[in-house]
């Protein structure tokens, strides 16, 4: 190859090269250029979403204490564990008539004092579920006849105390599903066993309660609460038998 080829070829493959480099330059910044695109989308998306989130969080807050059991983490306000003793008198008058009185009060000479261990296993919002054990005496005479037994009980209570007026009064209602058990079976129940038929010392165990508490310490509570045992309906084999003590207690949560 003369000269002036060798200078023609030389000449070429430098444009070529040069050709090449700036092609690959090019196609560099473009990958740059989409890559940092691309980061700043997947940067924005994901910072709107936690936005989001956040403002999402803060227009709807989990409420403290709106979970709680073994199976849930967040606790609500006050013990989850309570000791309360009570005391009270025993009341001829029927379940009813307490709970809406359409007459006065018929008290007995029969009182009652008891002490009971209660836990909460579980609440959702302003519902809660607490298993609870007690133990008393009832002591006195009834139309000249003693009336005295010891008395033991487990229930489980069922518990809601999500009222509007709790910043000034917290309140609660309560009702339980539960056995009783009385040691004697006593001169009052067997009076108010129909026919001649006597009360069985077994028999079920139901107690409303309403309790009261201070916004600032949910841990003291003022409980009244009306300490009924009952046949059921004839469920525990006797049909009108039972008792009714009106109550009032001293709780503490812890």
């Amino acid at each position: 190859m003369d000269g002036p080829s060798r200078e023609a070829a030389r000449d070429f493959v430098s444009g070529v090269t040069k050709a090449m480099r700036q092609i690959m330059t090019i196609k560099q910044t473009l990958c740059a250029v989409l890559v940092a695109t691309f980061a700043t989308v997947g940067l924005g998306i994901s910072g709107a979403a936690h936005a989001a989130d956040a403002a999402r969080a803060d227009a709807d807050p989990v409420p403290q204490g709106d979970l709680s059991s073994p199976y849930f983490d967040n606790k609500p306000d006050r013990g989850l564990w309570s000791v309360m003793i009570f005391g009270g008198q025993l009341t001829e008058n029927e379940l009813s008539d307490i709970v809406v009185p359409t007459e006065g009060a018929n008290f007995t000479d029969t009182s009652f004092i008891g002490a009971a261990l209660n836990k909460e296993v579980w609440r959702w919002k302003g519902f809660s579920v607490e298993a609870e054990g007690g133990i008393g005496y009832q002591f006195g005479d009834f139309r000249g006849q003693d009336n005295s037994s010891f008395q033991a009980w487990g229930a489980l209570y069922g518990r809601y105390d999500a009222f509007p007026w709790n910043h000034i009064i917290h309140t609660s209602i309560a009702g339980s599903i539960g056995l009783n058990y009385t040691s004697e079976k006593t001169a009052f129940e067997n009076f108010e066993t129909p026919g001649a038929g006597q009360t069985k010392n077994i028999l079920h165990y139901f107690s409303p309660e309403i309790a009261f508490s201070l916004p600032s310490d949910l841990n003291k509570e003022v409980v009244f609460r009306l300490h009924h045992r009952s046949g059921a309906s004839g469920a525990f084999g006797c049909d009108g038998c039972g008792s009714n003590f009106v109550t009032v207690g001293y709780r503490h949560r812890f």
